[in-house]
């Protein structure tokens, strides 16, 4: 005996929103690349010898 088909798919199709496929080219928010050890970290104003440090407030 043959049987026909309904077309409903195996189940239940989802009504939530789709999960967006990660592109495996892009590092996760949570894998941030390291950065480049020859980059120094910023430094506050005057820190750096020869730099004017922020002026003070008066007395």
């Amino acid at each position: 005996m043959s049987r026909a088909t309904t077309g409903d798919g195996p189940g239940p199709v989802p009504s939530g929103p789709r999960p967006v496929p990660h592109d495996p080219g892009t590092p996760e928010p949570a894998e941030e690349p390291a950065e480049d050890p020859g980059t120094a970290p910023e430094e506050p104003p005057g820190a750096r010898p020869g730099e004017d440090p922020a002026p003070e407030p008066p007395d």
